[in-house]
């Protein structure tokens, strides 16, 4: 998919989805999946992310065979809220709910969202986040410390723990970047991830990689909704920000402890059901 937001976690999404394609077609706007699409033929898609900014811009065009994994569907307001005075998950759960029963199972990114979908009597399970099947990268190991997206204060607590400065970097996006830049600096990202020695990071799409690649991480939940981050809560080691700031927890940078590995079953059955997708369509 492609994203116009200034997030990078997007483009680390869409490359998740994107290494189960043999080819990729067409590039299909997450907030524009509506949209006519050239060509004839049903266009298979791993419909994965967060949903919808635009909440009337769904359901998905009728040449879309999607599949739904990772499908996070919002509570919260998008840019045409003001105007239509209508919450995503209303519309995609209210209206066109016979839409997404025409797709079962849907996997859930979180488990608020699973309660949404088996509250409406959809056949849905929780999947986790796609980007915990991102594959290990052979990548030289660095030693350094990564900081993702900290505040100014953390920052100063990650360099007293560690006694030097980290190496800080952002998913903030610079505006104006064309799809395959942004996905080149994605791909940055997650090469650095790969041969960190440690990463502290606000951002999901963060923890979540560092998670698949066995770098140790600490998600630091800096106050966001938790059903938006609830599967760094429930799969990485982490602490809220008040705790980080006060040296709490234990957590040492320097000699961090293992991540957990309770997202492997998760992971597999995801790459599973992704492969069996996929393969259906050369059928």
């Amino acid at each position: 998919m492609q994203h116009e937001t200034d997030n990078l976690g997007d483009e680390i999404q869409t490359i998740a989805a994107r290494r189960f394609m043999p080819r990729v077609d067409h590039l299909v706007p997450r907030e524009g999946s509506d949209r006519p699409i050239a060509g004839d033929g049903p266009i298979r898609l791993i419909l994965n992310g967060w949903f919808m900014h635009q909440p009337r811009a769904w359901p998905p065009h009728a040449r879309i065979d999607p599949l739904f994994v990772s499908f996070h569907v919002t509570d919260a307001g998008g840019r045409r809220r003001l105007l239509t005075r209508t919450r995503p998950r209303d519309l995609i759960l209210g209206r066109h709910l016979v839409y997404l029963k025409a797709h079962e199972p849907i996997g859930a990114r979180d488990r608020d969202t699973l309660a949404a979908l088996r509250a409406k009597g959809i056949d849905a399970y929780y999947s986790g986040c796609l980007t915990l099947t991102l594959p290990p990268r052979d990548m030289p190991k660095t030693g350094e410390v990564i900081a993702v997206d900290l505040s100014e204060a953390m920052l100063a607590e990650l360099e007293r723990r560690i006694g030097r400065k980290p190496v800080i970097v952002t998913h903030n996006a610079e505006g104006g970047l064309d799809h395959d830049e942004r996905v080149r600096q994605a791909e940055a990202l997650l090469d650095l991830y790969a041969g960190a020695a440690c990463v502290v990071t606000t951002r999901l799409h963060c923890a979540l990689p560092c998670l698949a690649f066995g770098t140790p991480v600490l998600f630091v939940n800096k106050g966001d909704a938790n059903s938006r981050v609830q599967p760094a809560l429930d799969l990485a080691r982490n602490c809220t920000a008040a705790e980080f700031l006060a040296g709490e927890g234990g957590y040492d940078p320097l000699d961090p402890p293992p991540n957990p590995d309770d997202f492997r079953p998760l992971a597999a059955a995801m790459e599973a059901r992704c492969e069996a997708f996929i393969a259906g369509s050369a059928a």
